[in-house]
């Protein structure tokens, strides 16, 4: 009896999902008094999906399969452990992307890893900064408009053609073929489509100086900017 009791396979313990890790680490490290913004680009680190539903809606971390967006799923794990973090810390964090301690650039590859490191990357330049560029271009299409009395054009058309070369309705429509869908519009995907469109089509000096009035409108109005509803 005893021997065939000993020969009887043990269950299997079923594995935490890298999703549930990633929640579970976040919130050991922060109840054994971590600091809960490394804490949390850890969990980041530890994270595989790049979409998911909860509750009933589509959330994406991945902006084209490249760029991550950091601020999405850092929403999405703080509300995972909701009460255990500092509110007005996590707030700035979600609403203008100020994170609450300084990380250097070596120890965020550590805790996001090289490939979320990338993509953070890629979201910076491709949808942050890339927006901010049309921002700052939007703002000196209106001065020139409001200082020749100008009326009825249409800033996005212009504004588009000013840095992409194309009309708004025509780069949407490319977006669109290019993507495989038409109707609804992403504006983050949209964001990094031009940013790439951009990248492609411009000249070396006017793709650095286009880039550089992005940074400078970031750097100045940043956070206001992040503040902002996309779209």
């Amino acid at each position: 009896m005893m021997e065939e009791m000993s020969t009887r396979s043990t269950p299997p313990v079923p594995q935490p999902s890298p999703e549930e890790a990633a929640i579970r680490h976040l919130r050991e490290a922060v109840a054994s008094g971590q600091h809960w913004f490394p804490a949390l680009l850890g969990s980041m680190g530890m994270w595989s999906r790049c979409e998911e539903e909860l509750d009933g809606a589509r959330q994406r971390y991945m902006v084209a399969q490249e760029a991550f967006d950091w601020q999405a799923l850092g929403e999405r794990l703080c509300a995972a452990v909701n009460g255990l973090l500092p509110k007005s810390e996590v707030e700035a964090f979600l609403t203008v992307g100020l994170p609450p301690v300084d990380i250097p650039t070596e120890e965020m590859k550590q805790l996001l890893g090289l490939a979320k490191y990338h993509g953070y990357l890629n979201y910076l330049y491709g949808v942050v900064i890339e927006r901010c560029l049309v921002l700052a271009t939007a703002e000196e299409v209106q001065k020139e408009w409001h200082s020749q009395c100008r009326r009825g054009a249409s800033l996005p058309d212009e504004l588009c053609r000013r840095v992409y070369g194309a009309g708004y309705r025509e780069l949407l429509h490319r977006f669109h073929e290019e993507a495989g869908r038409a109707g609804h519009t992403e504006r983050k995907e949209f964001t990094y489509w031009l940013f790439k469109l951009r990248v492609r089509t411009s000249e070396k000096a006017r793709l650095a100086s286009d880039t550089k009035k992005g940074l400078d409108y970031w750097r100045q109005r940043g956070h206001s900017v992040m503040a902002r509803p996309y779209g």
